[in-house]
C-alpha cells in the first residue's frame, strides 16, 4: 500500500514504490546497496552475479535530477524502494518532500 502524497507535494512531486518480494536485505547492509559495485544479496548462498551498478546507476540519475532513492524492508518479505523527484526541472525542496 502506497499512501496519497499530501497535495501541496503531489502537485510539485512524482512519487513512486516499487515492492519485491524477495528475501530481504538486511538492515546493516540496507545503506549499502546504493553504492557501486556492492550486491545486496552477497548474504545468500546462491547469489546472483551481478555487477552490482544497478542501483548505484538508479541513484545517480534520480539525484542528478534534485530527487531522492530510499529503500527499507516491509514486514513479512521483500523490500520496498521509493522515488521521490520534482515534477519540474529546478525544483529543490526535497526536505519537504522526504518528510513523506
Amino acid at each position: 500500500h502506497i499512501p496519497p502524497l499530501p497535495d501541496e507535494l503531489a502537485r510539485n512531486f512524482i512519487f513512486f514504490s516499487i515492492a519485491d518480494s524477495g528475501t530481504g536485505i538486511p538492515d546493516t547492509l540496507i545503506d549499502q546497496i546504493f553504492v557501486r559495485f556492492q550486491q545486496g544479496n552477497q548474504w545468500l548462498p546462491d547469489h546472483s552475479k551481478g555487477s552490482g551498478v544497478g542501483l548505484a546507476i538508479a541513484k545517480f540519475f534520480i539525484e542528478g535530477h534534485n530527487g531522492l532513492i530510499w529503500a527499507h524492508n516491509r514486514s513479512g518479505d521483500g523490500c520496498v524502494f521509493h522515488v521521490i523527484m520534482p515534477e519540474k526541472p529546478g525544483t529543490n525542496n526535497m526536505a519537504e518532500a522526504k518528510n513523506v
